[in-house]
């Protein structure tokens, strides 16, 4: 239950309510593939209660994926018509949260312009110049190409049922006209495509696992937040060499490790997979993947297993 009450006012900058839903993410079987000058200050109360965590994707619903959700105290990097990032801090768990934010436009000076464009993105990266070392996540954005600055973890610590909370990234956009809004309601999309990979056959215990691919599959990247993405051109796209994801074993549950990553179409090419083991041993499966399919699509998960019989 929502209740605004709004009082208009001259000022520079709008205090933003957002309500944040997270989508699903979608399942294959097998292989799976303006300046505007704001004009009001508003006061919102909330009522909620919520069930979930974003700790886990959730049980995967039939016809429909894997339902995730916030666990409360994510920060998210917001952007009014692709003026300087704010950032905003999630105050709530479950499907949906809420954080507030104070967005300016310093990119345009037509007082008549009302429609524009509010961006968001999570998680939030940082960035140094001086190391050139990122954090997981959306790092900024460059108005001039249309994209955003992401770092895809190249080490990730999976948990029991989803992939590492750094690897899921997501994002929104909320076009608006009539002037900007008071309050808005974004709906997240998966950036990120997704693995869900099964180690069978192996009779130790496990203490990571790494997949090299052919192509760039994790490391930093370019999302073009304007365009429409497709299955054959995602608007998640490389811009690194990084080929190799390694993935802690510590949380995983039953061998199944899930990770995020770049999409890529690894189809006709090949993927070592490498196990190292609570003794440091170490043991490596090279597959051959001629005349099959694998393929890492945005907002999909690929089901896959990888056995290490006689290894």
């Amino acid at each position: 239950i929502l209740k605004v009450t709004a009082m208009k006012k001259m000022i520079k900058n709008l205090m933003l309510v957002a309500v944040a839903a997270m989508g699903f993410v979608a399942c294959q079987d097998g292989v799976d593939e303006v300046v505007v000058k704001p004009q009001n200050t508003v006061s919102v109360e909330f009522t909620a209660s919520f069930d979930e965590t974003r700790s886990q994707f959730g049980e995967k619903v039939e016809n429909s994926g894997y339902p995730s959700s916030w666990s409360g105290g994510e920060q998210i990097m917001l952007s009014l018509n692709e003026a300087t990032p704010v950032i905003a801090q999630v105050e709530s768990e479950g499907a949906t949260a809420n954080f507030t934010a104070t967005l300016t436009d310093d990119n345009n000076t037509d007082d008549n312009n009302t429609e524009g464009v509010i961006y968001a993105f999570s998680p939030l990266g940082t960035y140094d110049s001086s190391t050139k070392i990122s954090t997981a996540g959306f790092t900024g954005i460059n108005q001039t190409y249309k994209d955003a600055y992401v770092y895809v973890l190249e080490n990730q610590k999976p948990l029991a049922n989803s992939c590492d909370e750094g690897a899921h990234l997501l994002a929104a956009k909320y076009l608006y006209t009539g002037g900007i809004p008071s309050s808005v309601e974004l709906t997240f999309v998966p950036v990120a495509a997704f693995g869900k990979m099964t180690i069978t056959d192996f009779e130790g215990e496990i203490a990571s696992v790494s997949l090299t691919a052919l192509k760039a599959i994790v490391g930093n990247a370019y999302y073009y937040y304007n365009d429409e993405a497709t299955e054959e051109n995602p608007n998640l796209k490389a811009s690194g060499s990084a080929k190799t994801i390694t993935l802690d074993a510590t949380n995983v549950e039953n061998n199944v490790f899930w990770f995020g990553c770049i999409p890529a179409n690894l189809s006709g090419g090949s993927l070592k997979v490498v196990i190292t083991d609570t003794e440091e041993n170490t043991y490596t499966k090279n597959i051959d993947l001629t005349g099959k399919g694998l393929t890492f699509k945005q907002g999909r998960v690929a089901n896959f297993a990888v056995s290490f019989k006689d290894i």
